[in-house]
């Protein structure tokens, strides 16, 4: 699970930077909820785990929350369709 949440937040995180391309907007509609599958993992590991072993899941909340600020940005100002 610390690992799926780490890779999780890398693929949501490209898709995202993807997705900022003109008529690629439509991905956002992919991304978004695979960044908050990602960040609901993350945030279960994060409070389970012990602090050594953290580090992945926090990186991958982290890159999930990056994705759903700027992904949400991007998809409400494209009117929700690009």
């Amino acid at each position: 699970m610390n690992t799926l949440s780490f890779v999780l937040g890398i693929i949501s995180i490209i898709g995202m930077l993807i997705a900022f391309f003109p008529c690629l907007g439509w991905l956002n509609w992919i991304v978004l909820p695979i960044a908050f599958i990602g960040f609901i993992i993350s945030l279960v590991n994060v409070t389970t785990m012990q602090a050594k072993e953290r580090t992945p899941s926090t990186v991958g909340m982290i890159l999930c929350i990056i994705t759903l600020i700027f992904g949400t940005i991007r998809w409400v100002l494209g009117g929700f369709v690009l």
